[in-house]
């Protein structure tokens, strides 16, 4: 079902459009021809994403009687515009670009052609077809470029802002470079690699160990009781895992270092130096 996702001018100048006043050359201008074209302004550059969001956004277009009431009810009157669009099927022409084009800014990579009074209303479609898309595609691919051959995983899914936001983050963060995600659906719809390990909360779980701790029976020395959690997981994970080490201090952290490095099982993954760790985004999607 189409909603009434633009703006009130959308509707305004489409209702004059239709009104006898505003004829061009004898002809309304509503039937006129007119061409809007969409351009990226605010990225150095960007592959062109997004083709199937706007397909999705012109198909999906039918308005139900609940929207078209809110229309004529307008103040200004847009019984007109309301009446245009109650069973609307848009016949006009759209060109765009193939999918991954790299484009800088001001350099129009598609635009759509029509009824000045129906299509005019349908440009606003593009923003929101290629905006988000183009927009994480290209800062991800902002972080390829800086990150080398480090391993890029996208861990942002509860800093989306909804649940399918976050699925298109993690779709065009891999498009754009990255290796994984940790999103479940994307994962699925995409076949992306899916990754993951423990959350804080695990070590959270293990707090108890803090006030009554258990002993390290080749020492007899209490064990943190990070270690108790690092310990389970391990355990619960014998073919090989990735420890959760922002948990901890720096002094603790280069202890578990030393101690993994001798308990994990060959193939578990662990790094020697920064350059082997892998990076996770986890905030940079709030700002796109």
């Amino acid at each position: 079902m189409g909603t009434l996702n633009f703006d009130r001018y959308h509707a305004a100048m489409g209702d004059a459009s239709y009104k006898d006043v505003t004829r061009v050359h004898n002809k309304p201008l509503s039937e006129t021809t007119a061409t809007f074209y969409c351009t990226q302004r605010k990225l150095p550059f960007a592959p062109v994403l997004g083709h199937e969001r706007l397909i999705r956004l012109l198909v999906d277009s039918q308005i139900d009687r609940p929207r078209l009431r809110f229309l004529e009810q307008d103040r200004g009157g847009l019984q007109r515009f309301a009446k245009a669009i109650e069973d609307i099927q848009f016949a006009g022409s759209i060109r765009a670009v193939r999918p991954g084009t790299i484009m800088f800014p001001q350099q129009p990579f598609a635009d759509i052609t029509g009824r000045f009074g129906l299509t005019q209303a349908q440009e606003i479609k593009f923003e929101h077809a290629f905006d988000l898309p183009m927009t994480t595609a290209s800062v991800a691919m902002q972080f390829r470029m800086a990150a080398g051959d480090r391993w890029l995983s996208d861990f942002s899914l509860r800093r989306n802002g909804d649940i399918e936001r976050a699925v298109d983050i993690a779709t065009y963060a891999f498009i754009g470079g990255f290796n994984d995600t940790s999103n479940m659906e994307a994962a699925h719809r995409l076949d992306i690699p899916a990754v993951g390990t423990e959350a804080h909360y695990w070590q959270q779980a293990y707090l108890e160990y803090l006030y009554e701790p258990e002993i390290e029976p080749r020492t007899g020395q209490p064990k943190h009781f990070e270690q108790v959690a690092f310990e389970r997981w391990l355990d619960a994970n014998p073919n090989g895992t990735t420890l959760l080490l922002d948990t901890i201090d720096v002094y603790m952290a280069q202890c578990m270092h030393r101690w993994r490095r001798l308990r994990l099982p060959h193939g578990a993954r662990h790094s020697k130096d920064s350059a082997s760790t892998p990076v996770t985004l986890r905030n940079w999607a709030n700002g796109v």
